[in-house]
């Protein structure tokens, strides 16, 4: 079992030998702290300091003195140490002149932040002097340019009206002609024209005539017969039918077409047709009006639902995109009449253009009527 000693509290086994007990209070004590070598042999009477010190004393000195201990460090730590330190304060002189440094450096980021914020505030003040500049003379300048506009403008139209009038003394009006029963005005145009020294031959008269006839046909929606014997044509039927399909398939060139049913594809082009509705109605960023109209067809022999229209006869639905002089820029004929406005729009190529339009941020509309009735749609 492990002993504590009184003197200086450490255990130790009481069989190493470096050990003596008191004679006195029977305390056990290490031989190094009372100062006895190991192995030197203790008087019978020997008592410990603590006991020697409750003895009477009789003027002498017995108070036991440890002797001291004084421990000389090595000489070359103690030189490496001072090379420690000297080398630390070359460390913190050289933190010092970095700090220095950088202290030095950040008033120059300082000074050259100061002036840029003072060429900021002037360019700021150069800049609100030409704004203010602006609005005082915006107004005026606003002004003369309209009059200078309204001038232009009175002086195109000036110009337009005395070009009508030089083009109105170039039209040839017949008169004084005695009409006869039975005249052919074919004859009759032919004579005429021979009288005013220009060439025409008959066929050129008769395209002339097959023109004339499809667009009455367009005009009107009449019998083919009825259209063949107004103002003297004096066609058949069939003359009259082989007319309208000539005329309509030359209408239907992809180059006619192009050229005169089109949809607007730059932004100029655009811009010209919403400014035309602005002038015209006062309605900004219109594009165009859109509506579908019934077209009349023979009753077709296959898939007649499909054609059969809420009015209760065959029709063909053509939904038509008109701009503001009524231009014709689309049309889709490709529906029956039994198919609604709004689903043959939701089928139609230029919905999908004009989304497109405003996903890129351009302000374009068409008008058209809404209707929620709900009718069947077919494809």
């Amino acid at each position: 079992m492990a002993v504590k000693y009184s003197a200086c509290g450490k255990y130790m086994s009481p069989q190493d030998g470096a050990n003596v007990t008191c004679t006195k209070c029977n305390k056990q004590l290490h031989r190094a702290c009372v100062g006895i070598p190991v192995g030197a042999s203790l008087m019978p009477s020997w008592a410990c300091p603590e006991c020697k010190l409750k003895e009477k004393r009789c003027n002498k000195d017995t108070t036991l003195i440890k002797p001291a201990t004084i421990t000389v460090a090595n000489s070359s730590e103690v030189s490496n140490l001072g090379e420690e330190l000297r080398c630390f304060r070359e460390e913190m002189r050289q933190t010092r002149e970095e700090f220095r440094a950088f202290r030095e450096e950040l008033q120059d980021i300082r000074n050259l932040v100061s002036k840029c914020d003072a060429r900021l505030d002037k360019l700021e003040n150069t800049v609100q002097t030409i704004l203010e500049s602006q609005e005082q003379y915006s107004s005026q300048g606003l002004k003369i340019e309209i009059l200078k506009l309204e001038s232009t403008v009175n002086q195109l139209q000036a110009d337009l009206n005395d070009r009508d009038q030089e083009l109105l003394a170039n039209d040839v009006e017949l008169s004084g002609i005695p009409e006869e029963s039975g005249e052919n005005p074919t004859h009759l145009v032919l004579s005429v024209v021979t009288k005013l020294g220009v060439h025409l031959e008959e066929k050129e008269l008769v395209h002339c005539m097959r023109i004339l006839l499809a667009l009455s046909f367009y005009a009107t929606g009449s019998y083919q017969k009825l259209v063949g014997g107004t103002y003297g044509t004096l066609m058949s039927q069939q003359s009259v039918s082989r007319a309208i399909r000539e005329v309509t398939d030359a209408l239907n060139n992809p180059n006619i077409l192009g050229k005169w049913i089109r949809f607007p594809q730059t932004r100029q082009e655009r811009d010209a047709i919403k400014r035309r509705f602005y002038e015209k109605f006062n309605i900004p960023a219109v594009l165009g009006c859109i509506d579908g109209t019934h077209i009349s067809i023979v009753r077709p022999t296959e898939n007649e639902e499909r054609f059969f229209n809420r009015k209760h006869f065959h029709s063909r639905n053509v939904l038509i995109i008109c701009d503001a002089d009524l231009n014709i820029l689309s049309v889709d004929a490709s529906f029956g009449g039994a198919s609604h406005d709004s689903f043959i729009w939701n089928q139609h190529p230029v919905k999908n253009h004009m989304i497109s339009l405003l996903s890129s941020g351009e302000n374009v509309y068409l008008l058209g009527e809404h209707n929620k009735s709900e009718e069947e749609h077919y494809e």
